[in-house]
């Protein structure tokens, strides 16, 4: 995510299980790129809490997403993973959507 914040021809992010509570992540708040970000309620890497005090400061569009029930891997919730995803990709770049 550092280099796609730096990176001109990047037009948006996407965060899967961002292990906050080992990594900082504080560059994502001047970064003012479109962000989706997917994390499981149960992630051991990634708590809940310190995932919200992030985003409230992060500058730009932020789309934070919480799989209940599901661990750093989101494993048995991909289908709701696909779904965040193909959402806000088609929502953000109308080229993206199907006819």
């Amino acid at each position: 995510m550092r280099l796609g914040c730096a990176d001109s021809r990047v037009r948006g992010l996407i965060g899967i299980g961002l292990p906050v509570n080992s990594s900082d992540f504080s560059y994502l708040e001047r970064c003012s790129k479109p962000k989706l970000i997917v994390q499981g309620t149960n992630d051991e890497h990634g708590s809940w809490d310190t995932l919200e005090r992030l985003v409230a400061h992060m500058d730009g569009d932020t789309r934070l997403i919480f799989v209940h029930d599901a661990d750093h891997f989101l494993a048995g919730k991909l289908d709701q993973l696909d779904e965040a995803i193909t959402t806000w990709l088609t929502e953000r770049y109308a080229e993206l959507q199907v006819l």
